[in-house]
């Protein structure tokens, strides 16, 4: 108990994905059929992009106990990453929002697979408002609300509103900056804010090549409008 507490602590913690693995491992070395153990260390072992490793641990864990609700949202994240496992990964999360269906985290990656599938988009909706509802500081739900709701004709304002929530929750979230860009982009005379959105996505990230692309292309119409 106290190796997964430490990891635990520790896998929240920057830098310290590494050491919390670490005490994972040693936790289940102690006690071999933990199913919070091998789901928490398939979780880690997802965050450092083992992806096959994370797979073993959180099928063991819902060997262990199926209603393992985090067990079955982890799965679903990591048959996400694989081409082709896309409804796979649907219906884990399925199964940890019949676990748990006060999951934000379930709703929120159910939005995000839904939202990928042709037609889905109205229950990938309900299902961020449904994360939102549970969590409403929960920054990366408002985010692909806003995602989902600016492919929607006339949504735009309302995809505007969500990535100015994420960003009052969480300032220096550089994605929503880039999507909000794009979106005011797309609306009559907000090509400066979007502008400004697209250099604020820039100083928090740099290298963010979608950002580069976008700000490059705004400009560009604005030198054309400009000429004319």
């Amino acid at each position: 108990e106290a190796h997964l507490s430490l990891g635990n602590a520790l896998v929240e913690m920057p830098g310290r994905l590494d050491d919390a693995i670490a005490e994972y491992r040693i936790a289940l070395r102690l006690a071999p059929e933990s199913e919070r153990t091998h789901a928490n260390l398939g979780n880690a072992l997802l965050q450092a992009g083992r992806t096959d490793e994370a797979i073993a641990h959180l099928q063991t864990a819902l060997r262990i106990q199926p209603a393992n609700a985090g067990a079955h949202n982890g799965l679903g994240n990591a048959l996400l990453r694989i081409p082709g496992r896309l409804p796979e990964a649907i219906a884990e999360y399925e199964a940890a929002l019949r676990a748990d269906p006060s999951l934000a985290e379930a709703h929120n990656n159910l939005g995000r697979a839904l939202a990928q599938m042709p037609g889905r988009l109205p229950d990938a909706i309900a299902h961020f408002e449904a994360a939102i509802g549970i969590r409403p500081d929960y920054f990366g739900a408002h985010s692909n609300l806003g995602n989902a709701l600016s492919e929607i004709p006339g949504r735009l304002p309302d995809a505007v509103a969500e990535y100015q929530a994420a960003l009052r929750i969480h300032p220096d979230f550089a994605a929503a900056h880039n999507n909000l860009g794009y979106a005011l982009s797309q609306m009559s005379g907000r090509l400066p804010d979007a502008i400004a959105e697209y250099r604020a996505a820039l100083q928090l990230a740099p290298a963010f090549a979608d950002a580069h692309y976008n700000l490059a292309s705004v400009l560009l119409r604005v030198g054309r409008q400009a000429e004319a």
